[in-house]
C-alpha cells in the first residue's frame, strides 16, 4: 500500500504499479492533490483515504473523490491498518460473484455513492440486447459463456477502471476522462465480433433465432448487441437517480418511449394545463378525480417542465388528495427541490400525504434520506410507519439493519399484537428483503423459530427473498417436518447457496411432486430459478411428470428440463405425444412451441411422431417450431446411424 502523508505529489511517478489504496494527509489543498492523484493513478477507480485535518473541509475532500475521512484524533497506525481493512475487504467483494468473479451489488453501490456529484468520474450502464431470448432458447450453459466472456472483455479493456457485475447481463463500470470512453468502446467492439460465434450455423446464416416472444408471438430475434447508458456523476442525486437515469437512456437507445409531449399532444404546455385544472377544481368546476389523474400522468411523463406546478400543489392547502397525488408524481421527477418538498411534507396534517411524502423519498432520496425516514416511525399513523419501515429498507441506509430488526417485533398499544402492529412487522420484513446482508436472513430464521409468530407467512417470503445458506436449511426442515414447500418458496434466490445445499434442496423439492399433489407448480417455478444443473437423483421424478401433468404444470416442467439442458427421456416422449393427441387441451399452443424447442435443442424422436398433432397444427407458431424439431431430431438420428456403421 502506498501513503500520501504530508506532501503534495508535484512529480508523481510515471511507472511503476497502480496502489490498491493511498492514505492522504488532510492538511492538504483538496483540489491539488485531486489532481495529482489523476496525473499518478491515471483514470483508475483506487480508493484514498484522508487522514483527520480540518473539520469543515471534510465536504471538499467527498465532493473530490475521496472515499473516506478519518475521524479526529486517530493514530497513523491505526489509520493505516483502516486503509488495510479497507483493501483487504475490495479484494475479498471481487470474488462476490461467482460467475465473473467480479464485484457485486454492495461493491457497486458503495463505489457509486463515492464517486457521485462533483468528482468528474462517468458511470457506463452495460446491457445485452435479446440475450434473455437467447438464454431461454440455447439453455443456461451457454447464457453464461455470454455474461463470462462479456465480464472478461471489459476487465480487460477496462483494467486500470472499475467493472462490476449488476447481476444477470447488467453491468456497470466506472472511470474518469476520455481513455475511460476509449476503453470502453474498444471493450465494446470486441465482444460485438465475438457475437456470431454463440449461435449454432443454421442460425448464424439466419442471422438470429427464431422463438416465441413475451406477448406469445413467434418471431426472429437477430444478433445480440450492447445497450450502454453512460452518465456523468456531476449530474446526479443519488445512487437511485443514477439508475433511473440510466434506465432513461437505455429505453431511448432501444427506442422505447419513456416520456411524451404533453405540450404537443393538447396544444398547451403541460404546466399551464395543471394550472388551469387545479383552478377549475378549487372553483368546483372540475372533479377531484380528473385533477388526480392528471397531476400523477405529469409526473408519469417524464416532462420536468410541470415541476414548479406539481411543487406547487404539495405545498398549496389544496385538497390532501391532490397534495397526496403530488407527491406520488414527484417521486418521478428527481432533484434536490423535489427532495426538499417532500420532506417538508412528511410533516402535512394528512397522514395520506405523509405516507406518500415518504414512499417518494424512499423512491429517490438514496442513503441520504435514512435519517428522515426514522423519524417518520414515530409518527402517530400506522400507514405512514408502514411506508417509513420499506422505505429505510428500500433507501440503501446503511443502519437500516437494527431498526428492521427492533421493527419484526413491534407491538400495538399495550404491548397487545394488533392489526396495525401485525402490519408494521410485514413492513419491517418487506425492508429487510432489500437488504443484502447475510444476518438478515439470520433474523428472520430465528423469527420463525418462534411458531406463534405473526405473521408467519411473510417471514417466510422475506426468507426466501433473501436466499442463501439459511434460506435453503429452513426450507429444507420445513420439507422434512410438513411434506410442503414453505410459503414464498417460489421466490427464493439460490445465487448464494453452496452446490450441496443446491442439490439437496433441489431432491427434496422433486420428493414433492405428485399427481395429487397441490403444490407441483410452486416446486417446478423454484426448481427452474435455483442455479446450477439438476442432481440425477431429480430426473425420474421429473420424467415420470411428463406421464400425468398437465395445462401450466405441463408446460412449466417442459420449460424446467429445457432450462437445465435435459433431454427429453425417449421412453416418455411418444407417452406424451399420445396424450396430446388424444387430448389437444392437454398443452395450451405456447407449451407446445416450448416443447417442439425442447426437442430441437436437447434430443432426437422419430420424425413422424411429430406430424399429428404439431406439423398439422392450425398455429403457424407451432407448425414452424415442430418443423425445426423433425429437421433436428432427422440430423441426429442419421448421425447416429452413421456412427453406428
Amino acid at each position: 500500500m502506498a501513503a500520501l502523508a504530508d506532501r503534495v505529489l508535484s512529480d508523481p511517478p510515471t511507472d511503476g504499479p497502480v496502489p490498491d489504496a493511498l492514505l492522504v494527509s488532510g492538511e492538504l489543498e483538496p483540489e491539488t492533490v485531486s489532481r495529482a492523484l489523476s496525473e499518478w493513478i491515471g483514470e483508475g477507480v483506487v480508493p484514498w483515504i484522508v487522514r483527520p485535518g480540518r473539520p469543515e473541509e471534510e465536504k471538499n475532500w467527498i465532493r473530490v473523490g475521496a472515499w473516506s475521512v478519518l475521524p479526529s484524533g486517530c493514530a497513523p497506525r491505526e489509520a493505516s491498518a483502516m486503509v488495510g481493512r479497507l483493501v483487504g475487504g475490495i479484494r475479498r467483494a471481487n470474488l462476490s460473484n461467482p460467475l465473473t468473479g467480479l464485484p457485486g451489488n454492495r461493491v457497486i453501490r458503495r463505489i457509486l455513492e463515492s464517486h457521485i456529484g462533483g468528482s468528474g468520474y462517468f458511470v457506463a450502464y452495460v446491457d445485452i440486447n435479446n440475450f434473455k431470448p437467447f438464454n431461454d432458447y440455447y439453455g443456461f450453459a451457454r447464457g453464461d459463456a455470454v455474461i463470462r466472456s462479456l465480464a472478461s472483455v471489459l476487465s480487460s479493456h477496462l483494467d486500470r477502471h472499475f467493472v462490476g457485475h449488476v447481476g444477470g447481463d447488467d453491468f456497470v463500470c466506472i472511470g474518469r476522462g476520455g481513455g475511460f470512453r476509449k476503453a470502453l468502446e474498444k471493450g465494446l467492439s470486441e465482444f460485438r465480433r465475438r457475437v456470431p460465434s454463440f449461435y449454432d450455423e443454421r442460425d448464424r446464416a439466419a442471422g438470429g433465432i427464431e422463438t416465441l416472444s413475451r406477448s406469445g408471438n413467434f418471431r426472429l430475434y437477430p444478433f445480440m448487441d450492447l445497450t450502454v447508458s453512460v452518465i456523468d456523476s456531476d449530474s446526479v442525486l443519488s445512487v437511485d437517480h443514477l439508475a433511473r437515469l440510466a434506465g432513461l437512456q437505455k429505453k431511448e437507445a432501444k427506442g422505447e418511449p419513456h416520456a411524451f409531449p404533453l405540450a404537443e399532444d393538447v396544444g398547451m404546455r403541460a404546466g399551464d394545463l395543471l394550472r388551469v385544472m387545479v383552478r377549475s377544481f378549487s372553483e368546483g368546476r372540475c372533479g377531484s378525480r380528473d385533477t388526480k389523474a392528471l397531476i400523477e400522468a405529469c409526473g408519469l411523463s417524464g416532462d420536468r417542465s410541470v415541476l414548479p406546478e406539481l411543487l406547487d400543489v404539495l405545498q398549496s392547502d389544496e385538497c390532501p388528495d391532490l397534495r397526496k397525488s403530488a407527491a406520488l408524481a414527484l417521486a418521478g421527477l428527481p432533484s434536490e427541490d423535489v427532495s426538499e418538498s417532500l420532506i417538508s411534507a412528511c410533516r402535512d396534517r394528512s397522514p395520506h400525504v405523509r405516507k406518500r411524502a415518504v414512499d417518494a423519498l424512499a423512491l429517490l432520496g438514496g442513503p441520504a434520506v435514512g435519517p428522515v425516514l426514522v423519524e417518520m416511525l414515530e409518527d402517530r399513523s400506522s400507514w405512514v410507519r408502514r411506508a417509513a419501515l420499506r422505505g429505510v429498507g428500500m433507501c440503501g441506509w446503511k443502519r437500516a439493519l437494527p431498526i428492521l430488526k427492533a421493527g419484526t417485533r413491534l407491538r400495538g398499544t399495550g404491548g397487545s399484537l394488533d392489526k396495525n402492529a401485525i402490519e408494521e412487522r410485514r413492513a419491517a420484513l418487506d425492508g429487510l428483503a432489500l437488504i443484502s446482508d447475510p444476518e438478515a436472513s439470520q433474523i428472520v430464521s430465528s423469527l420463525l423459530e418462534d411458531r406463534d409468530y405473526r405473521p408467519r407467512e411473510t417471514a417466510w417470503q422475506t426468507l426466501m427473498m433473501l436466499g442463501g445458506e439459511e434460506a435453503a436449511r429452513m426450507a429444507g426442515h420445513h420439507i422434512e417436518t410438513s411434506g410442503l414447500p414453505p410459503p414464498g418458496m417460489e421466490l427464493m434466490r439460490g445465487e448464494e447457496m453452496a452446490p450441496d445445499s443446491l442439490r439437496r434442496l433441489s431432491v427434496k423439492l422433486c420428493g414433492l411432486l405428485g399427481k395429487k399433489n397441490r403444490c407441483n407448480m410452486q416446486v417446478l417455478i423454484t426448481l427452474g430459478r435455483l442455479p446450477g444443473e439438476l442432481p440425477e437423483a431429480c430426473l425420474d421424478s421429473l420424467s415420470d411428470g411428463l406421464g400425468y401433468m398437465r395445462g401450466k404444470e405441463l408446460e412449466e416442467l417442459i420449460k424446467v428440463l429445457d432450462r437445465k439442458e435435459v433431454p427429453p427421456p425417449s421412453g416418455r416422449l411418444p407417452q406424451l405425444v399420445g396424450r396430446i393427441r388424444s387430448n389437444r387441451r392437454l398443452l395450451s399452443k405456447a407449451g407446445c412451441v416450448s416443447l417442439m424447442g425442447w426437442i430441437a435443442r436437447r434430443g432426437s424422436v422419430h420424425p413422424g411422431l411429430l406430424i399429428e398433432p404439431f406439423l398439422r397444427h392450425g398455429s403457424r407458431e407451432v407448425s414452424t417450431a415442430a418443423a425445426r424439431a423433425v429437421l433436428c431430431s432427422a440430423r441426429r438420428l442419421m448421425e447416429s446411424e452413421d456412427r453406428t456403421d
